[in-house]
């Protein structure tokens, strides 16, 4: 489980199963008051930088 942070406001949580080269993402939310920010798109940003073989789902 990882949790999604703003700054110092928690904003929403990601499972995922790291395989170390590939991460699969099985569930990702995002507080409800802050949606639309693209918080959801950034933290998929992320992980793409860190798995470069890919495997997101």
């Amino acid at each position: 489980m990882m949790v999604l942070v703003d700054g110092k406001q928690n904003v929403g949580i990601a499972y995922l199963i790291d395989l170390k080269d590939k991460a699969f993402v099985l569930y990702l939310a995002v507080d409800q008051s802050i949606r639309g920010q693209r918080i959801g798109g950034k933290t998929l940003s992320a992980l793409k930088e860190c798995y470069p073989q890919g495997g997101y789902s």
